[in-house]
């Protein structure tokens, strides 16, 4: 069986990037936990492992995985972006994202409907990823 981390590997190398021990390592990092993670938590967690990596490189890195499709950055509004392994397939999410306590909730089903894609088409854009995000207040906050 292919794992995660072998398909985003996979995906990054078809693309013409090299397979450098850090990158194997952020995507090993982001693959292998169900959650989210700052630049800053990726960069403490493999930075005892690579003692010179810069936090460029990690940006670099996530930008690169963004880019993709393998991983998904949430703006999350005033603070830092998280990210999240998102895979190589075509599923994809989109998230509700509480403004008091910054948690992020998956919506499963996409808002984009075909007609948006078909304005797309009609102007001769080619979408390769969008990003849905609607800010609010959960229901744990709602009740304070």
């Amino acid at each position: 069986m292919v794992t995660s981390q072998e398909q985003a590997l996979v995906a990054l190398k078809s693309a013409g990037f090299r397979i450098t021990p850090q990158r194997r390592d952020v995507v090993e990092l982001l693959t292998s936990k169900k959650r989210r993670f700052t630049v800053q938590e990726i960069h403490s967690r493999l930075k005892q492992k690579h003692s010179g990596l810069s936090i460029d490189t990690v940006y670099r890195t996530l930008a690169t995985l963004v880019e993709l499709g393998i991983v998904a950055e949430l703006n999350l509004r005033g603070d830092a972006s998280i990210y999240e392994y998102q895979g190589t397939d075509d599923h994809h999410h989109h998230h509700a994202i509480c403004m008091r306590c910054g948690k992020a909730i998956c919506l499963e089903e996409c808002p984009v409907p075909a007609a948006f894609e078909k304005s797309l088409k009609k102007i001769h854009f080619q979408a390769l990823n969008h990003s849905f995000e609607v800010y609010g207040y959960c229901r744990e906050c709602q009740s304070r």
